[in-house]
């Protein structure tokens, strides 16, 4: 009775939950994950990065991008952009079925390399236009043309900022919220 009673307890809250089942299963993999991850919602950020950069990660594990995406977090959020792109280069070696997810990140990492001026846009711009190109090819979403456009359009390139943005313009939905400002930019681009 009293080891139900102990085990409902521990349910209640995920950072005891986790905490004890890694003390009974020390080096399991998602459970090491999980209690960084309630570390991570209770507040204690500093201690839950800390295990997601020490996690080790095998690709045997299934779904083990989701591991390397965290860890890729983890090291974004201490300032090791470098890190966290190589990082989420070698989970996209085999990205599984979370290549989108994979592709959003690191789009998203270069895009906060070039905000805060650690990066300039001529080094990150260019891969991002890569990046965005697959993303598009996977989804077929309009949306990740109109973001190629912004980029051309970023480096000077107003050429092909024109074709993106005319692609967006043809291939849009008419009521998306992008698609009436692909066409003025387009029709400026002329």
């Amino acid at each position: 009775f009293y080891g139900t009673v102990n085990r409902t307890i521990l349910w209640q809250n995920n950072v005891a939950l986790f905490r004890d089942t890694l003390r009974k299963s020390p080096g399991f993999l998602p459970a090491e994950e999980e209690y960084a991850c309630a570390l991570y919602d209770a507040g204690n950020r500093k201690e839950s990065f800390a295990i997601l950069k020490s996690v080790r990660i095998s690709e045997s594990v299934r779904n083990f991008q989701y591991g390397l995406a965290n860890r890729a977090a983890a090291l974004e959020y201490y300032g090791d952009l470098d890190g966290a792109r190589k990082v989420l280069e070698q989970a996209l070696k085999n990205p599984g079925r979370h290549e989108i997810m994979l592709l959003q990140k690191l789009v998203k990492l270069n895009q906060c390399a070039v905000i805060t001026g650690k990066e300039e846009k001529s080094k990150y711009f260019p891969e991002n236009i890569k990046l965005l190109s697959r993303l598009y090819d996977i989804t077929r979403d309009p949306f990740y043309l109109y973001r190629i456009g912004q980029l051309y359009l970023s480096l000077g390139n107003r050429v092909q900022a024109r074709f993106a943005f005319n692609r967006v313009v043809a291939l849009a939905p008419q009521k998306v919220y992008y698609r009436p400002a692909a066409a003025i930019l387009a029709k400026k681009l002329s």
